[in-house]
């Protein structure tokens, strides 16, 4: 039973990747089960859709705890996942349209973790000095996710994907000891 409804969600991530707008029957047909079936898991579209979300937020949840559970300096965690990030981002980009929009949201406790393990990294980064010491967790934390957008809308635009993550990190890591450079300037 549990496998029939993994094979429905992930024939269904499928299809949003291609069609936000794909329908119930496709969906079936793709996972090879009957609309009836389907229903016996998911009373709707709607609810397949959160149930996506669970299932990628905990897909994501495991791959982020493997980063930050290696031990590397967080310089090193931090590049592994703005790879991550945007690896994923760029997988499941129909449902980070979804959330982004706020149509959908991932687990609260879930969202807070993952944002409490960021912050720690980037205190790390910040005593380390590793950065410039103006910069506080929370605008590491800013310039962190403006970049992985624009990384998104990048590659979105058809910018190789390993090429932009690379651009992404020089441009978080250069803006991050912006201060020294301007220093030297004047």
């Amino acid at each position: 039973m549990k496998d029939t409804k993994q094979k429905i969600i992930h024939s269904a991530i499928t299809l949003l990747k291609q069609n936000l707008n794909c329908s119930l029957e496709e969906i079936s047909k793709k996972a090879k089960v009957s609309r009836r079936t389907l229903h016996r898991h998911f009373k709707g579209k709607e609810d397949l859709i959160v149930q996506i979300f669970e299932t990628v937020g905990n897909e994501y949840i495991e791959g982020f705890l493997s980063i930050i559970g290696a031990d590397k300096n967080a310089i090193d965690t931090l590049e592994k996942l703005l790879q991550y990030d945007l690896g994923i981002i760029s997988n499941h980009n129909t449902l980070y349209s979804l959330y982004k929009h706020k149509k959908y949201i991932f687990d609260e406790e879930l969202m807070i973790k993952i944002d409490q393990e960021y912050i720690e990294i980037f205190n790390q980064i910040i005593k380390k000095k590793y950065c410039d010491q103006s910069l506080t967790p929370k605008w590491l934390g800013a310039f962190y996710h403006s970049l992985i957008e624009l990384g998104h809308n990048q590659i979105n635009l058809g910018i190789d994907k390993e090429e932009c993550i690379q651009m992404i990190w020089t441009l978080f890591w250069n803006g991050i000891n912006s201060k020294k450079r301007y220093s030297a300037l004047q």
